[in-house]
């Protein structure tokens, strides 16, 4: 249906389990019409099939890539980017997309917060670091992808150094971050914008933190759809 979302989440580690049991329960308690899959790597397989067998409804499927191996946080969290770009490269055209960190929790039905006249929904909030993206909701096609893909080239040349990653956390509090504030088309993060990418245009509609991405330790408000613990 139109308003069916496919969420996505990745899990890196074992000690992010307890965020990805409480993740996956918020989502099947508030949202209506959706599916998830959850991409993982360097966890016990036992876990994964414990978790499987829980949730029969969730598509957990193995990044293997080398993650372990990884172990500058920073680089690491980047990481997640890649298997976005991916994924949308299965998904079909006009599919509505939600991209959540794992440690995200799911308070009301998010599947409205994507625009119909929009393809992009970032978050913002009025604070040091302006954008999360704990929280990117999208509706698949060629221009999404290709704005996805230079998000993700900006954010591996920012990793690729270690004075880089320094800037980034510095100044936008992660690199993927830092590569977003660069690949919008200006820095009025409040306001929707366009922006032409190789594959078409990209519209881009913005989303406060108070509602879509909570990461303060706020009170429970009929406003706030999601948390970002």
């Amino acid at each position: 249906t139109d308003s069916e979302m496919h969420f996505f989440t990745t899990v890196y580690g074992q000690k992010y389990l307890p965020f990805m049991r409480v993740f996956l329960s918020s989502l099947q308690e508030t949202q209506r019409d959706f599916q998830v899959t959850v991409a993982w790597d360097d966890i016990p397989q036992i876990e994964i099939d414990v978790l499987s067998t829980i949730n029969p409804n969730v598509h957990f499927t193995r990044c293997n890539e080398g993650v372990a191996s990884v172990e500058n946080i920073h680089q690491r969290v980047a990481m997640k980017l890649r298997y976005w770009v991916n994924f949308l490269q299965e998904m079909p055209q006009n599919e509505s997309i939600g991209f959540l960190d794992v440690d995200t929790m799911l308070m009301q039905d998010i599947s409205a917060l994507l625009p119909v006249d929009a393809d992009f929904v970032f978050t913002w909030k009025v604070e040091r670091f302006p954008l999360n993206t704990g929280v990117v909701l999208v509706r698949n096609s060629e221009a999404v992808r290709s704005c996805m893909a230079a998000w993700l080239e900006e954010t591996n040349r920012l990793i690729a150094v270690d004075s880089s990653i320094k800037t980034a956390c510095d100044t936008d509090g992660a690199a993927d971050q830092l590569a977003l504030a660069r690949l919008l088309p200006h820095h009025d993060f409040t306001s929707p914008s366009e922006k032409a990418f190789s594959g078409g245009t990209v519209r881009f509609s913005p989303a406060p933190c108070s509602v879509l991405n909570e990461t303060n330790s706020k009170p429970i408000t009929p406003k706030t759809k999601l948390f970002h613990l």
